[in-house]
């Protein structure tokens, strides 16, 4: 049996409802030109990057999280930014639809961070 990796994505509002219209099966680019998909491997990490980078521009960002076999990301190369607990895949954009093949089960909101739901 192949083993599974639990992966973990920051996305903003808009990415979140793209993925919902999906059935919670698909990733998408997050702009225009992107070349590169970065799913982080801790969920801490996912979070501080949700919050960090989407707080100013969106009033907050999610955390989405998925699996994947372990066979599949071993194509992929995986970076350390900073510190052990910041690692994420670098999977080419070109390659969104070979990841969303390869997803088992669906992909599922694990946060909102920073959202402020009073308007």
């Amino acid at each position: 049996m192949t083993a599974m990796i639990n992966l973990y994505k920051p996305v903003d509002a808009d990415l979140l409802s793209k993925i919902i219209a999906s059935g919670w099966q698909r990733f998408y680019p997050e702009c225009e030109g992107q070349k590169l998909f970065y799913p982080k491997l801790h969920f801490d990490y996912a979070q501080a990057v949700a919050r960090q980078r989407f707080q100013g521009q969106h009033g907050g960002g999610f955390v989405v999280g998925f699996a994947v076999a372990e066979d599949f990301l071993s194509s992929y190369p995986m970076q350390t930014i900073a510190y052990e607990q910041q690692q994420e895949y670098r999977i080419p954009v070109a390659h969104l639809d070979h990841l969303n093949l390869a997803i088992t089960g669906r992909i599922q909101l694990l946060q909102a961070c920073g959202i402020n739901m009073i308007a």
